[in-house]
């Protein structure tokens, strides 16, 4: 793969610095296309230590308009990072719409190192680089515009370049030295002891990950001239192809989607209609159940921050089903400094600008902490798919991003649990007239609310689809039946029981 790299390629000064003006002004015209048309773009480089990372990503600086531009190099995990998932990190610095974020390495760090030292082997490499290839397909779908760039130096120029780098830091003072390092890993303290086995996971990496959406480009890096403009001048025609795609969609109208399956003919028993909302609850049984389920879960929450399990609760249900009460019964039970309770609206213009599920990566609780959702991601494929508010082929890619996502989290120790709170057309009725009559209630109904109302019929098959197809064995829906709310309430709690018990037996 590297030999097309390996040709001894230069670039002399006055060749260059007369090829340079011209670039410059493409990369900007290019970049403000981008601005317009409110793509985000993630520049990624990676590559073998001393191939100039640190120096391409000034170049970028100067010839780019930083405006809106970060750079971030993901070097030492911070303990916040490594108590959640590891896309946390990345999905927190992206750019938004308009926006340029440049990573050192990103996503591909962990496992380019890890292959390298032997720390991912097999199965669990292809899994990271599985999951490094769904993340940009994830990311690309929303139209961010992902560009991969590899350095490659042979072993020799590695060699040469390491050598006049030591000599430096030799005279450099020891607080200038430690000022330019940081904790090294064994891949950065003696790269060229790996560079066979970085050429090997590298060559794998990007087989494994060079997609259409996001495609691998390999940088002949052993002279820094021709490193720089061959780099530019590629990240400038990724830019520009992207804005002449755009304009073409455009001019073509969207992508076609495919069509919904035919709904069964006749009155066919549905998902919610399997829900038992007959089951009812005395108040003397109730406030007695409340009380132990509460001293459970109490104690078990504890037993979870003591051993770092987190747990993220979703709360979705009918307008009047009940989710406020019921959380409340929960975060009851819990030590104030446990848990954070989230009430999810519309997006503000700060995440409008961003991939929909950047809010709720950016909320993902740490390792030992529980994080209650009032909504929650699943808006995507209910409200903005029913009012409207996401295209087709948006909400309905949405099911399989938001199963990765809830995988990631289990697969990082979190308990997921997620529920709809089932009501019948009549209590809902009952409870909006209610509502309106008592003046302490009254704020909790809107004319938002009635319109809903009027579309129970598209939310209810949108609530099958949503259920059918994000009920995993990793993170299962579980159908609470909220006629009587204290029914709902002690089987959230029951629920939320089980799912810990189960996660710290584990």
């Amino acid at each position: 793969m590297f030999e097309a790299v390996e040709l001894g390629r230069e670039l002399d000064k006055a060749d260059f610095k007369a090829a340079e003006p011209a670039l410059r002004t493409r990369l900007l015209q290019a970049q403000w296309a981008l601005q317009r048309e409110g793509v985000p773009l993630v520049i990624i480089l990676a590559g073998a230590e001393a191939a100039g990372r640190a120096k391409v990503a000034d170049r970028l600086d100067k010839w780019l308009d930083t405006r809106g531009m970060t750079t971030a190099a993901f070097w030492d995990e911070t303990d916040e990072e490594r108590q959640r998932p590891a896309h946390w990190r990345f999905w927190r610095r992206l750019p938004g719409r308009g926006e340029i974020a440049l990573f050192f390495d990103g996503w591909y760090r962990r496992p380019l190192q890890g292959g390298t030292l032997g720390e991912l082997e097999g199965a669990d490499l292809e899994r990271a680089l599985h999951r490094n290839a769904d993340l940009e397909r994830t990311l690309a779908a929303e139209g961010t515009l992902v560009v991969k760039f590899w350095l490659h130096l042979t072993a020799e120029q590695q060699s040469r370049r390491l050598a006049k780098r030591r000599k430096k830091e030799q005279k450099a003072s020891q607080a200038a030295r430690r000022a330019r390092r940081h904790a090294a890993t064994a891949l950065e303290a003696e790269p060229e002891a790996h560079y066979a086995a970085l050429r090997e996971t590298a060559e794998q990496t990007i087989r494994a990950t060079d997609t259409g959406e996001s495609p691998w480009y390999l940088i002949e890096a052993g002279d820094g001239r021709h490193r720089d403009l061959t780099l530019g001048q590629t990240l400038a025609a990724a830019m520009e192809s992207t804005i002449e795609a755009r304009a073409e969609q455009g001019a073509a109208g969207p992508a076609p989607v495919p069509h919904p399956a035919p709904e069964p003919a006749g009155k066919a028993p549905s998902l919610l209609d399997s829900v038992d909302l007959g089951e009812r609850l005395a108040e003397a049984d109730y406030r007695e159940q409340l009380k132990a389920r509460q001293r459970e879960l109490h104690e078990l929450a504890w037993a979870a921050w003591d051993a770092g399990r987190s747990l993220v609760a979703v709360f979705e249900g009918w307008d009047a089903a009940g989710k406020g009460s019921a959380i409340r019964r929960v975060i009851a039970a819990m030590d104030a400094r446990l848990h954070r309770v989230i009430s999810v609206a519309a997006p503000t213009d700060e995440e409008a600008a961003h991939h929909h599920l950047w809010r709720f990566w950016r909320q993902i609780p740490r390792d030992g902490y529980a994080t209650l959702y009032d909504r929650s991601w699943y808006g995507r494929v209910l409200v903005e798919r029913v009012e409207g508010f996401a295209a087709e082929a948006d909400w309905r890619r949405a099911y399989a991003e938001i199963n990765r996502f809830e995988e990631q989290l289990v697969e990082h120790g979190t308990v997921v649990a997620k529920f709809w709170l089932h009501i019948s057309d009549e209590e809902q009725l009952r409870r909006f007239r209610e509502r309106e009559e008592t003046p302490w209630k009254q704020h909790k109904i809107t004319d938002e609310d009635w319109r809903n109302r009027e579309r129970r019929d598209d939310y209810r098959r949108a609530v099958e689809e949503m259920v059918a197809r994000t009920s995993t064995r990793e993170a299962p829906w579980t159908l609470i039946p909220a006629e009587d709310k204290k029914v709902a309430r002690i089987r959230v709690l029951d629920t939320l029981i089980q799912a810990l018990k189960q996660a710290l037996a584990d």
